[in-house]
């Protein structure tokens, strides 16, 4: 199987939304509903997405720093937060993603640089999203700065 071909599988494992997932055979995840249509027992949708899109913006930014600027990153911490619509479908209509990066050789400017051409170039889940929610960042914040 490459690498460009995902294959999810979703099966209900209760009477109400409660589903067992799984990618490409890797370890399953329990995704559910609020209650009254659901018990509450695992993620949202919702849920994952955000996280989905928050892994993937820091994941790409921490990449990119290694690589294309060849500098250490000791640690990486994203916070995300949604607002959804009043109206169905309740989507997200906004998406704040704070970024905290620790690197003690990465300058303000590189950040945001580096920030601005994930956000343009490289987040694959960004890509998806940019067009359908406001997404922002907020707080790029550069941690254990050398002398």
């Amino acid at each position: 199987m490459n690498g460009n071909y995902l294959e999810a599988s979703v099966k209900l494992i209760n009477q109400k939304t409660k589903f067992k997932c799984q990618v490409n055979g890797k370890e399953p995840v329990v995704v559910d509903y609020i209650p009254p249509f659901g018990d509450g027992e695992g993620y949202t949708s919702l849920e994952l997405l955000l996280m989905s899109l928050a892994s993937c913006f820091g994941s790409t930014v921490k990449l990119m720093i290694n690589n294309h600027l060849k500098k250490q990153v000791a640690g990486v911490k994203v916070l995300a937060s949604g607002t959804r619509k009043e109206e169905h479908p309740t989507s997200f209509e906004s998406i704040t993603l704070k970024l905290e990066i620790a690197a003690s050789d990465l300058d303000a400017e590189e950040l945001e640089k580096t920030i601005q051409f994930a956000k343009d170039s490289m987040c694959p889940v960004w890509d998806m999203l940019r067009n359908n929610v406001e997404i922002t960042t907020e707080n790029a914040i550069i941690l254990g700065r050398g002398k």
